[in-house]
């Protein structure tokens, strides 16, 4: 570790605001400040992040710095460390931004209030990759017109990262309605970020619907 820079006289940390008190998911914030010249500062926010921001400091001391794009309410404070007739000296200043429809991260969650989980349903058709933009469940049937011609209904799951692809067939041989229905539905959960191949295969008129229900704003497309 470097030596602390030495000065002569304790030094200020003035005026650490950032340019908007509350932004939207994904938006940056500019953190500026006025400070002494000379002291190491750096910038710690999030659960441990920080960044050096000596060359963010200008000749007279006007500091200005741009963090990443927050997705979350996030603190930010700005510590100055310097060296005074020998002794290690410390000064922070802190601030914080709101973060609007903020990412959670949590243990267990109680809900008093009435709770909105279900997005948007889409009606999608058979395709060799849609991907998952959310956590959601696929529910589809498929149904035969002809008791020669069965008709098929598959998914295949492939979840993100190394998960290994997961496969769900469905059949449907009767083409009885009524009571005597019988067709092949598929309820399946699906993670978001899955990759996802639907077929179906029938060699005679026949029936089906495809729905995506996502946990959220996320679409399969």
């Amino acid at each position: 570790m470097s030596p602390l820079p030495e000065i002569a006289a304790d030094f200020t940390i003035d005026d650490f605001t950032p340019d908007c008190s509350s932004v939207e998911h994904g938006a940056t914030v500019t953190l500026t400040w006025k400070c002494t010249v000379g002291p190491d500062y750096t910038i710690h926010y999030g659960e441990d992040e920080q960044v050096a921001v000596n060359d963010r400091v200008d000749g007279d001391g006007n500091g200005s710095w741009t963090s990443p794009a927050l997705t979350t309410t996030t603190a930010f404070l700005i510590s100055g460390a310097s060296t005074i007739a020998g002794q290690p000296v410390v000064h922070t200043r802190s601030t914080a931004v709101i973060v609007a429809t903020p990412d959670m991260n949590v243990g267990n969650l109680s809900v008093n209030g009435t709770a909105a989980l279900m997005g948007t349903v889409q009606t999608i058709e058979p395709a060799d990759k849609y991907t998952a933009g959310t956590d959601g469940f696929l529910h589809g049937y498929v149904k035969t017109t002809d008791d020669t011609c069965p008709a098929f209904l598959s998914v295949t799951i492939t979840p993100p990262g190394q998960g290994s692809p997961a496969t769900i067939s469905v059949t449907s041989n009767s083409a009885a309605g009524g009571v005597s229905n019988q067709d092949g539905r598929i309820l399946a959960p699906v993670p978001g970020g899955s990759t996802v191949h639907i077929s179906v295969q029938c060699d005679a008129e026949h029936s089906q619907q495809l729905l995506w229900v996502p946990l959220g704003a996320g679409t399969l497309s």
